[in-house]
């Protein structure tokens, strides 16, 4: 599955790439189907950091198209295509939110080093 989203956020690549990276639970207020999001593990090894997020959001998806009973096999492939567009459909505007979220981020903190 390819999920393709593409968005202009305001700021240097460097800066949005570090705030998805090092500030990730800061974002979470502003992705309303983010209940929380659980660091299992996150280690640097020199300039490389290697992390283990596990997200919640408000619902939990349980389709596995390879155990749909009743399915002949030869249809079992255009039934995974069918539910891996629905899933795309319904994970693109999560990504959309999260950028957008990014942006409001990034906008608040410079208000906040303006003012200070």
């Amino acid at each position: 599955m390819i999920l393709s989203t593409d968005i202009q956020i305001p700021f240097s690549r460097s800066i949005v790439f570090a705030t998805y990276r090092d500030r990730l639970m800061e974002l979470i207020p502003y992705m309303t189907n983010v209940r929380s999001i659980e660091v299992k593990s996150r280690h640097q090894d020199n300039a490389c950091i290697h992390a283990v997020n596990e997200w919640h959001g408000g619902g939990e998806i349980r389709i596995d198209p390879k155990r749909i009973q009743g399915v002949p096999p030869l249809l079992k492939n255009q039934v995974a295509s069918v539910v891996e567009d629905f899933l795309s459909k319904k994970v693109e505007p999560n990504l959309l939110q999260m950028s957008e979220g990014v942006r409001q981020y990034l906008d608040q903190q410079t208000i906040k080093y303006k003012l200070a």
